[in-house]
């Protein structure tokens, strides 16, 4: 399959392109080595439509389903900041752009669909086309699938930032936290080791500093006893306990908790064949005045409880790219065996 290399694209081309995306079936693995590295800022989503489009219905769903709130923060932000090209400006310079949304409207089309495809023209790249026979379809569609569509564009972020943590890993600490918590974390290199208060056996903390933000790394554990454990009330109160034992601020008397007038939000989630549950929320600190969102990860590992949490210190700059860094090294966590504990049904 040869990518197209002419400047601008005439439309018959893009309708090409989208026939065949449609149609590709065949993994780019192999591909995927010769192809241009992506541009675009983190979070950026460039969607192909015309500007009759874009300032109908049509825009306003996009803008509804991906400029939303992204979860979590204590400013607002949006989840992914959106630029619009006409497909006639759609250049070689936006062909290897990191996110791309391609939307076409026409007769030739019978319904509305949504497809998606990895590493077309650049690595690592997600493009999803979107066609109808009319405006009023593909609305429809964006709206009935806004959680695919969100969900689409987040993991691709997600899972560039676990490609990175993999390929610059530490590998002494790699291999310390396998050997005591059984699990395969890979945190990039330049995160220093924190003491923890008390210096527990389980217990591990991991941080990183620039001028703009702070990010830190907590990975804990305790023994698996049943299900009742995978619950935003048991994660939490474990959460609270542990953190207020182990992680001080530089205040007497002060310590890491959760935020108590945002309540965390816990997801069961099935990630690779792997059970989790996932807690969303705030953090703070007790008698002190620093805070940021959470996000965590717990799963069974060789009989025990193993916790995962990533957290974001920002208080000058916009965070959500770097809340979505630290869950990209989160999820190269992966366990060494699958248990056969049944935790789904558990809310």
């Amino acid at each position: 399959m040869k990518s197209l290399r002419l400047k601008i694209i005439p439309l018959v081309c893009l309708g090409a392109f989208l026939l065949t995306l449609s149609a590709c079936t065949c993994s780019n693995k192999d591909r995927g080595k010769y192809l241009s590295a992506v541009s675009g800022k983190a979070g950026e989503v460039v969607i192909v439509a015309n500007k009759a489009l874009w300032n109908s219905e049509v825009g306003e769903a996009f803008r509804d389903v991906l400029a939303v709130e992204y979860p979590y923060l204590p400013q607002s932000e949006p989840s992914f900041n959106l630029v619009n090209i006409s497909a006639d400006m759609f250049s070689s310079a936006f062909q290897i752009h990191r996110n791309l949304i391609i939307v076409e409207v026409g007769p030739n089309y019978k319904e509305a669909r949504m497809v998606s495809q990895r590493d077309y023209w650049a690595s690592p790249q997600i493009i999803i086309k979107i066609t109808g026979p009319d405006a009023e379809s593909v609305e429809a569609l964006i709206r009935e699938q806004s959680q695919r569509l969100w969900t689409l564009i987040d993991q691709a972020e997600v899972d560039r930032q676990s490609t990175n943590a993999r390929k610059y890993a530490d590998r002494q600490l790699k291999a310390t936290i396998k050997e005591k918590f059984g699990i395969e974390l890979s945190i990039p290199e330049g995160y220093h080791k924190n003491n923890p208060l008390g210096n527990p056996n389980n217990f591990m903390w991991f941080g990183y500093d620039t001028n703009f933000a702070s990010t830190g790394l907590f990975i804990y554990s305790y023994p698996y006893k049943d299900t009742a454990q995978f619950s935003q009330k048991a994660l939490n109160a474990k959460r609270q306990e542990l953190l207020k034992d182990h992680v001080p601020s530089s205040r007497e008397g002060s310590y890491m908790i959760t935020n108590p007038y945002v309540e965390p939000e816990y997801t069961p989630i099935t990630y690779k064949g792997t059970f989790l549950g996932r807690l969303r929320g705030l953090w703070e600190v007790h008698n002190g005045y620093m805070g940021g969102p959470f996000v965590s990860y717990s799963m069974v590992v060789n009989g025990n409880m193993v916790t995962v949490e990533g957290y974001v210190y920002a208080p000058k700059t916009e965070k959500r790219n770097y809340l979505r860094q630290v869950i990209g090294i989160l999820m190269t966590a992966i366990p060494e065996k699958q248990e056969n504990t049944n935790t789904s049904g558990e809310k």
